[in-house]
């Protein structure tokens, strides 16, 4: 299982939980190697102007996949690495809540 997964959209947040499906979905049908999977589907993205932004995905504590797509900055032509750092805004408001709900829900908190 993916131990963890983070990639930044600079375009909306619903196409984030679309992508995260379609990348779930694929990852189970092909026979390729996991990171070659990853690669065709964000680069499908990114040829279609759905995704820029930059992708990390780790299995097992290992990263098995780390690659960067579209551009940090139109106006300079300036490319996104794997380091670029991005304003998420509030893509990750939902998915605290959603943590504090399980919390609540397990009683750990109030």
């Amino acid at each position: 299982m993916m131990s963890f997964l983070w990639c930044s959209l600079q375009k909306s947040s619903r196409n984030y939980f679309t992508l995260v499906f379609i990348f779930w979905f694929q990852l189970t049908l092909s026979a390729q190697n996991k990171a070659d999977q990853i690669s065709n589907i964000m680069s499908t993205y990114h040829k279609y102007n759905m995704f820029d932004g930059a992708v990390l995905v780790a299995e097992n504590g290992k990263i098995i996949f780390k690659d960067a797509y579209g551009l940090a900055n139109r106006e300079w032509d300036i490319p996104n690495t794997s380091d670029t750092k991005f304003m998420i805004g509030s893509v990750s408001k939902p998915i605290t809540a959603t943590l504090v709900l399980i919390l609540v829900q397990k009683g750990l908190i109030d």
